[in-house]
């Protein structure tokens, strides 16, 4: 090869040296000691962009690039010096253009094609010196043999093409471009070999080192997480550790943020607005969408290339994503087996007590009979004075409540038989409220009705529906001291029907929510209540198969909604 017939060469003249050949070993001592300056810890953009730089200062020449190799897709980077002498890097990951006879050029010593002119076989270097003619090639592909004409660039008149290589693998092709012709000697084009034979020690290096470290940080993510998952912590704690772990994993951690989105309610350590790249995954909990993970990276010089996050990232945020979604159906599950657990145990309480009324109610019923019947006979007499008979109306009137709460502890324990008939639910609201109406107009409440009509019949105990009415009713008026507004409805719902009695009373808190249905749990003063109404609605409605669903506001008032089946 002789390629030195060309005009003076820009390498020598800017480094200074007349004779290249002779100090050519200094000029490589002297970039091989630059090049391993550079921190193979760092960045790889930044990694990459410091070798170039140092290739693009000693060559002179107006542009360099290199072209990678990463599993499915080429990562392309460019320096070039713009005609106000300024540098302009960039990187981005894309294909080899077939529009591009660089890109064309590259391709072929990615893939070990020979060339016949401006080829060297032992280091696989391409070049051309003059761009006013097309270049010749015969291209081997697949044990076939073709002649291809490239056309080199018209704004480079020479251009280098040398391979990154370690031991047979192709890493990389680093291209210098220069605008003038014959700009490289035989004797610099060995010097630029030998270069990028060390570019690719370092760089073969670097990936290593790189790769390991992502994947240190990968299973590190992985793992906090997983420590965090057994701490049994909250939801809003576990996803507050989440928005500090998942930045640390990525390539530029100090520029990074991340922002959650669940059930309708964002977690985010965002605290810039101009965001530049963003990548985000949907969390499922139980195959339904309730959510997003966003992973952004807020601007930086950092961010050269047009996707900065790796695939390896992305697939790390499906991972990190299918954690939240398992952490989260885990907590629910857990709460909703707690709660399960409670409504057990309350069921137990309440099963209990009523064996235990249903002993208690038949052992007082005979004694309260007595004491009943001789009052009477007492009375009947006629032989007392006035104190006298009063004091015995008062046990009478005492020993019949006394029967009252009997009856209502038989009704708790189901040792009363329902009666069971085809009814109309509207007509025994009509019933039940001709009574209560007067009531509710002394207490200062407004009454409301809100019936559907053609209401389909249900099976029931039209006596023990009366009686959950006038529990739910006076248990309103008694929440309503000062006056309000007390809503009965009835509707069909799908295989239901559906009674409401709604006021606009004081309220329950949560915690006396939970006790209701407690058998002689109220919060009445004394002689106010027993503490048993609710618990006989709760006992009648169970016992008809149906189910009352209570929600209350503190100050605002509360609902009770019993369902009863149709058939």
């Amino acid at each position: 090869m002789n390629i030195t017939d060309g005009p003076d060469h820009p390498l020598e003249k800017r480094l200074g040296y007349d004779l290249f050949p002779i100090h050519k070993g200094k000029i490589f001592k002297e970039i091989s000691a630059k090049l391993f300056e550079t921190d193979i810890n760092k960045p790889k953009v930044r990694f990459i962009y410091e070798i170039m730089n140092i290739l693009q200062y000693y060559s002179g020449c107006e542009r360099v690039c290199l072209c990678m190799k990463d599993n499915d897709h080429f990562q392309h980077a460019d320096i070039r010096r713009e005609k106000d002498n300024r540098s302009v890097f960039s990187f981005n990951k894309k294909g080899l253009s077939p529009d591009s006879n660089s890109d064309i050029i590259t391709g072929m010593i990615f893939g070990r094609s020979v060339f016949s002119s401006s080829y060297q076989e032992n280091s696989r270097t391409f070049y051309y010196l003059d761009n006013n003619r097309d270049i010749e090639v015969n291209v081997t592909e697949k044990g076939r043999s073709a002649i291809k004409k490239i056309t080199p660039e018209r704004t480079y008149r020479s251009a280098l093409f040398i391979p990154v290589c370690a031991g047979d693998d192709v890493l990389g092709v680093f291209s210098l471009k220069s605008r003038k012709s014959f700009f490289f000697t035989e004797i610099e084009i060995e010097f630029y070999e030998g270069l990028v034979l060390i570019i690719g020690i370092m760089l073969f290096g670097f990936n290593t080192n790189y790769n390991l470290n992502e994947r240190i940080k990968e299973l590190t993510t992985l793992y906090e997480m997983s420590r965090i998952f057994e701490r049994n912590t909250s939801p809003e704690e576990y996803l507050g550790e989440i928005l500090k772990i998942v930045p640390l994993s990525m390539q530029f951690p100090d520029i990074c943020f991340c922002r959650i989105v669940l059930d309708g309610k964002e977690y985010s350590n965002l605290n810039k607005r101009n965001i530049s790249k963003s990548i985000r995954e949907k969390i499922r909990i139980k195959g339904a969408e309730r959510g997003e993970i966003e992973v952004l990276y807020s601007e930086g010089e950092q961010l050269t290339e047009t996707d900065p996050f790796l695939s390896d990232e992305k697939e790390l945020l499906k991972a990190v994503s299918r954690n939240i979604g398992m952490f989260i159906e885990t907590v629910e599950s857990n709460m909703e087996q707690e709660k399960l657990q409670e409504q057990l145990r309350h069921a137990d309480r309440l099963a209990t007590l009523g064996i235990l009324t249903s002993g208690v109610a038949h052992e007082l019923n005979e004694p309260l009979g007595n004491i009943l019947g001789f009052s009477q006979l007492l009375l009947a007499e006629g032989r007392m004075n006035d104190r006298d008979r009063g004091d015995i109306e008062k046990i009478v009137e005492s020993t019949l409540f006394a029967r009252e709460i009997i009856k209502k502890l038989m009704f708790f324990s189901r040792q009363t038989p329902p009666k069971k008939a085809r009814i109309d639910l509207n007509e025994i609201v009509k019933e039940g409220l001709y009574f209560l109406s007067s009531r509710c107009r002394k207490a200062g409440i407004k009454l409301k009705r809100m019936l559907q009509k053609d209401l389909p019949l249900i099976t029931a105990d039209p006596s023990q529906l009366h009686q959950v009415l006038v529990n739910l009713v006076v248990n309103s008026i008694q929440a309503m001291p000062e006056g309000g507004t007390l809503l009965i409805r009835t509707k069909q719902e799908e295989g239901f029907v559906a009674l409401t009695v709604k006021d606009s009373g004081i309220g329950m808190s949560e915690e006396v929510m939970k006790k209701i249905f407690i058998p002689f749990f109220t919060t009445k003063d004394v002689n106010q209540g027993t503490g048993l109404g609710l618990s006989v609605v709760h006992g009648i409605i169970t016992a008809h198969k149906g189910m009352i669903k209570v929600s209350s506001i503190p100050g605002k008032g509360s609902s009770f909604s019993v369902r009863l089946p149709v058939k």
